[in-house]
């Protein structure tokens, strides 16, 4: 018989359970086994918690940048984009999140057409956030008819993006003219 000695295996739970008595493991995530002489041990194995979904709302172009200036009608076009998150921690511990900015890009590109950078929060146990964010230009859409959002976010040092799926982009009637 040969000897497994400091060998990384992942295995998922009902694999786990069926292959070692002793060991029982609950839910659904996959867990690191190491095995080393006759020591059997299981730690989660390092995955997002958190269930996020990216939803544009509007994208529109305008004349008007806030309500109370004035609009020009030779200055270019403001391009505004309405996006809501849907961010649902999926175990009972505190989760630290740092959304590094959301950006409108186009649908088929991956240069920002609207940024914002947001900034860090932290998720309770089984918690569900919908923040809504109103991004502004000065640049408009440029012509371009379908956008998508995207969130870039950060979990324990790990990176990761979530995006929404394609919105058209309306103009202003007043500027079709």
């Amino acid at each position: 018989m040969q000897r497994i000695d400091r060998k990384l295996i992942i295995l998922t739970p009902l694999i786990l359970s069926s292959l070692f008595q002793g060991v029982s493991c609950r839910g659904s995530t996959s867990h690191e086994l190491v095995i080393s002489d006759a020591s059997v041990m299981s730690k989660p194995a390092s995955v997002n918690p958190l269930l996020v979904s990216v939803t544009i709302l509007e994208a529109y172009e305008d004349q008007v940048v806030v309500d109370g200036v004035q609009s020009n009608r030779n200055a270019p076009p403001v391009g505004h984009a309405v996006v809501r998150l849907r961010v649902e921690n999926t175990v009972q511990d505190l989760v630290a999140l740092e959304i590094q900015n959301i950006e409108i890009r186009p649908e088929t590109g991956d240069r920002p057409l609207l940024s914002q950078e947001i900034g860090a929060m932290e998720l309770g146990g089984l918690q569900i956030v919908e923040p809504g964010y109103h991004l502004t230009n000065q640049a408009g859409y440029h012509e371009i008819e379908r956008v998508r959002a995207v969130m870039i976010y950060k979990v324990a040092g790990q990176l990761y993006t979530a995006e929404s799926d394609p919105f058209p982009v309306t103009v202003n009637r007043s500027l079709a003219n």
